[in-house]
């Protein structure tokens, strides 16, 4: 399950981060944007891999529900875990915006090929995707659990194909795509910066599965586990398939699709090609069921400190399943859908999430060198979340060297306004008016009741 989840929550980067990665920059023409493609999907490949160890020792350390929050909690206190959550708040939002979007690009792609449809149908198509996944989370735990591994195998499987057909192609010497991979080398570190925020897509899952922390069984021994092992499958998979959409498709070919996966499918298997974005549909899906999953957690646990609405920590009579924690981020996604660039998306999320993670490469050191009583059963070396700070600084800093993006300004916005709600909801203890009305009528119609501030979801 645990490595199922870990996939999972990088596999939708596959399918659109790679497009991504050359679209921020027209400016500098089709060779920067394929060589960066290529040399960013590397670079960061070796930042996720450090940083991910360091979440595993954070996983041993304090085996708790909520990840980023739970760590920062702990090592900074109520208001800067409240701005963890916010942040992660509104990043899990957008993300879940992309993803049903993602999905019904494929699907219309599938039925329609070129011709397309209206905007607001294939929105109309994410939301309903989106839907299922809640009625899916709301019944019943293994039901999604078993959802996930459909969609982990499905996409796996495809992945093989893609990787069999490159590999074929290349013994055949068809290497003229990718034999000038890195010509037009940019100097420009915004650029690698935005480069970068899309291949988050791809290998940013390895903090998803701590947010699962207390359904873990053995989560000192197995979450470490899983992180390792599917960073290291993911990383070989996911670079024999990006080396595969390279050596089948041109650059032009490659920056014109909307569904790189589809195109490489016509190319190279014919007629079975329709079997390709089905594929990646359940590659999509399993990774919006896995966030869907996480996101929950995330927001039963800020509710069990006062960081949510108390409700969100009640649990289902029945299935012992935080209904409201998985409703509400999940109704807010759909609503969200009104909304949806998804470059703008992405670089919004990218920025936010490296934020986050320098607090909690801080937390690590801080916990460490603080709380001796903390004990560690997988441990690296104090240099590796040294390193990755100043990384995540780079990442950060970086956009605002030139002339900013809008989406970039939003997030300081965001991230600071937090700070409105914190005192005046948390601090304060303010209440908006028939709070206290609407949560009984939230918990009769969702069946959920309190629980013990110290019960774990295990």
């Amino acid at each position: 399950m645990i490595e199922a989840k870990q996939s999972s929550a990088k596999e939708e980067g596959n399918v659109i981060s790679e497009k991504n990665v050359k679209s921020k920059l027209e400016m500098e023409g089709l060779q920067v944007k394929r060589r960066i493609g290529l040399l960013s999907s590397i670079t960061f490949i070796v930042g996720a891999i450090i940083a991910s160890l360091v979440y595993a020792e954070l996983a041993t350390m304090l085996p708790k529900s909520g990840g980023d929050y739970s760590y920062i909690m702990e090592a900074f206190g109520d208001c800067p875990a409240f701005l963890i959550f916010w942040s992660h708040a509104v990043i899990g939002s957008s993300s879940n915006v992309v993803l049903p979007l993602v999905f019904a690009d494929y699907l219309c792609a599938l039925l329609f090929g070129p011709c397309g449809v209206p905007d607001i149908i294939r929105r109309m198509i994410a939301a309903i995707e989106m839907l299922t996944l809640t009625i899916v989370n709301v019944t019943s735990v293994r039901l999604a659990v078993s959802v996930q591994a459909v969609c982990t195998i499905s996409k796996v499987c495809a992945l093989l194909v893609i990787i069999l057909g490159g590999i074929i192609s290349l013994c055949q010497g068809k290497v003229e795509n990718i034999s000038n991979g890195f010509d037009g080398t940019t100097t420009n570190i915004t650029s690698y910066a935005l480069a970068f925020y899309s291949c988050m897509w791809a290998y940013g899952g390895w903090y998803v599965v701590n947010n699962i922390a207390e359904e873990v069984k053995n989560p000192k021994r197995n979450i470490p586990k899983g992180i390792v092992m599917s960073m290291v499958a993911v990383t070989v998979i996911y670079l024999l398939a990006n080396v595969s959409y390279f050596t089948i498709l041109s650059k032009k070919e490659f920056l014109a699709s909307s569904a790189v996966a589809y195109s490489w499918g016509k190319r190279v298997i014919g007629s079975a090609a329709v079997l390709i974005p089905i594929s990646v549909m359940f590659s999509v899906y399993g990774t919006s069921n896995g966030s869907l999953f996480s996101a929950g957690r995330l927001y039963f646990a800020a509710a069990r400190n006062g960081h949510s609405p108390a409700i969100m920590a009640y649990l289902h009579i029945k299935s012992l399943i935080p209904v409201a924690a998985v409703v509400f981020p999940s109704t807010v996604s759909i609503l969200l859908l009104a909304y949806a660039d998804i470059t703008e998306l992405i670089n919004f999320i990218g920025f936010i999430s490296f934020t986050i993670h320098a607090l909690v490469m801080v937390s690590d050191i801080k916990l460490r060198l603080t709380r001796k009583e903390l004990k560690p059963t997988f441990k690296v070396p104090l240099v590796i979340p040294i390193v990755t700070f100043f990384i995540c600084i780079f990442m950060i800093v970086a956009p605002f060297l030139e002339k900013p993006n809008i989406e970039f300004l939003y997030g300081v916005a965001i991230i600071f306004a937090g700070l409105v709600f914190y005192f005046i909801f948390v601090y304060f203890r303010k209440k908006i008016p028939g709070y206290d009305w609407l949560t009984l009528k939230c918990q009769i119609l969702l069946e959920v009741s309190p629980t013990s501030p110290s019960l774990r979801l295990n």
